[in-house]
């Protein structure tokens, strides 16, 4: 067992080409690779909601504050997206 900055690493997770058993430098490597990953995948998960699910959220809440019928905000939402998506395309365009 290895134990790189509190975490511990079984001899089973198999060492790397340049050395015989688990080394902390294998499993610094180890940790390097996946933290990264890690970390991109909450970012996206953060820009997902912070671009798509708050502002639909938003709007959806104050229309029923405001007793607007349920299927006229499922058009207003549904034209507000396909207006942002057509933008988006359009902006792609050279």
């Amino acid at each position: 067992m290895v134990r790189a900055h509190g975490i511990r690493l079984n001899h089973r997770a198999g060492p790397c080409a340049s050395c015989v058993r688990c080394c902390p430098r294998h499993a610094l490597r180890i940790l390097d690779q996946y933290g990264r990953t890690v970390m991109k995948a909450l970012i996206l998960l953060f820009v997902a909601s912070a671009v798509l699910v708050i502002p639909t959220s938003l709007v959806w809440l104050l229309g029923r504050r405001a007793r607007v019928p349920n299927w006229m905000l499922v058009v207003f939402l549904l034209a507000g997206w396909l207006t942002a998506f057509v933008g988006w395309v359009l902006s792609q365009r050279t």
